[in-house]
């Protein structure tokens, strides 16, 4: 059934040019993009992608209107969840009136940051401790917004 539907949109040339991705990038520029008909790579992570009612233009969207503090942790050798569907990483941390934090790493794989070279060891915590931090440090500021509470941590 799957094979057929793919014989219908894609040429043998194109099939081809899937059984060569090395990643997940290339996979979804030969097969995701021709396969649903978009332009290219930008248009599908931009209509597919989690920032996908994110405009180009405005602020508008989902990621326009956050209310509350919005931490996105994503690591730039991810490879499945690539980085380029934030499309612009500066309007999207300057959007949601402010609410917004984009953290990018170098590394960390797919959900990972393990630390070490066993991470059984350590687990995977980098990740939660960011995320914990984050919480924590929004807590802080909600408790006492003028920050006098570093003065009594002293």
């Amino acid at each position: 059934r799957y094979s057929t539907q793919i014989r219908n949109k894609l040429d043998l040339e194109q099939v081809k040019e899937v059984m060569k991705a090395k990643n997940l990038v290339d996979f979804d520029r030969s097969f995701f993009v021709p396969y649903n008909n978009f332009e290219g790579l930008d248009e599908y992570y931009y209509r597919m992608g989690a920032m996908s009612d994110f405009e180009l233009n405005s602020y508008e969207g989902r990621i326009g209107n956050v209310s509350i503090p919005l931490l996105c942790i994503q690591s730039l050798d991810d490879p499945i969840g690539y980085w380029k569907t934030f499309h612009d990483p500066t309007r999207v941390s300057t959007s949601g009136n402010g609410n917004t934090v984009l953290l990018f790493t170098e590394t960390g794989g797919h959900v990972g940051w393990p630390l070490g070279w066993n991470p059984s060891l350590n687990g995977w915590r980098w990740m939660s401790d960011a995320a914990s931090s984050f919480a924590e440090s929004i807590d802080r500021v909600r408790r006492n917004p003028l920050g006098t509470d570093a003065v009594n941590d002293a």
